[in-house]
């Protein structure tokens, strides 16, 4: 619970900005909450929809805790890889977007470090060559909280729901569906 209150000036931010405006203007709905994030969806046949789908090619988007789909459709295929973002949003809190973006300048997006996390999750690897971003600064957090004997790092712990069923990180800190 408390990740999701430090991911919340980064789900806010996205809220009032961006995908409230895009609701007002129909150019996107929102869904459910399933599998600790809201789900909204562009509006089949909008704008958006033409340049986000069409031109653009993206099947979804992670803003905070909330990820824009581009049809429902894509909630199956996309679920993982977007729902790692949130996880990702879940450590990184409102440090998440300017990360994000520095990474983008410095790696581009194919090398990006937290796109190459997700994608690793998305696909489940368990190789030793697949980006391990995500379970290196996990594991650093609970090295760093047993050490100190300070239970608090664990607010940066990504909930069991965000985490793939077989996703090592996940495994390695005991993680239950009562995270």
């Amino acid at each position: 619970m408390l990740g999701y209150l430090w991911a919340a000036p980064t789900t806010l931010a996205c809220l009032v900005v961006f995908l409230l405006p895009m609701w007002a203007l129909r150019q996107a709905k929102p869904g459910r909450w399933r599998d600790g994030a809201w789900e909204w969806t562009v509006t089949t046949g909008s704008r958006y929809w033409h340049w986000y789908v069409l031109d653009g090619a993206w099947g979804g988007t992670t803003l905070g805790c909330c990820i824009l789909l581009a049809t429902p459709a894509h909630a199956v295929r996309v679920a993982v890889h977007e729902r790692r973002h949130v996880a990702q949003n879940l450590v990184f809190g409102p440090l998440f977007l300017p990360l994000y973006v520095l990474l983008w300048l410095a790696f581009g997006y194919d090398q990006h470090p937290l796109e190459r996390d997700a994608r690793a999750a998305a696909s489940d690897r368990t190789s030793s060559s697949s980006p391990k971003v995500l379970a290196r600064l996990l594991e650093a957090k609970s090295s760093l909280a047993a050490t100190a004997g300070d239970q608090s790092m664990s607010l940066f712990m990504a909930p069991a729901s965000m985490c793939p069923a077989r996703s090592k990180d996940c495994q390695s800190r005991g993680a239950t569906a009562s995270d």
